[in-house]
């Protein structure tokens, strides 16, 4: 073997290296600057007694499926002119705890055959 190629190798492998970090800092960068949101197309399309009130459709939502309310820092309507709107942005205290609804909220969704309703989980 020539030192060249231990060189080569060697260069490889720190490059290799390099870029994972690269990826690391990119995702930790991505996750510190976008809220810990999800959002619901659809909201409307779920059944229950709150249809005339969306944010009241949301605390249903979360009721049913066992999400604590206090989880929940802001729902934001994006169409503040829109009484019924068509999608809904829930902001969570944390990643985490955005991770664990957005899982929840998926199964419920895909359990019930909603298939008007989709969940966002990472937008930007």
């Amino acid at each position: 073997m020539t030192s060249s190629s231990i060189g080569s190798y060697t260069e490889k492998k720190i490059f290799t290296k390099i870029k994972q970090l690269k990826k690391q800092i990119d995702d930790l960068e991505s996750y510190i600057k976008n809220p810990p949101s999800i959002i619901i197309n659809g909201i409307m399309d779920i059944p229950s007694d709150y249809l005339s009130d969306w944010k009241k459709q949301i605390t249903f939502i979360l009721n049913v499926n066992n999400i604590n309310v206090n989880w929940v820092l802001d729902t934001i309507n994006p169409n503040i002119n829109d009484k019924v709107p068509y999608s809904v942005t829930i902001q969570f205290i944390s990643h985490c705890v955005k991770d664990v609804a957005y899982k929840v909220l998926v199964d419920y969704i895909t359990n019930n055959e909603y298939d008007n309703v989709a969940i966002i989980k990472d937008f930007i």
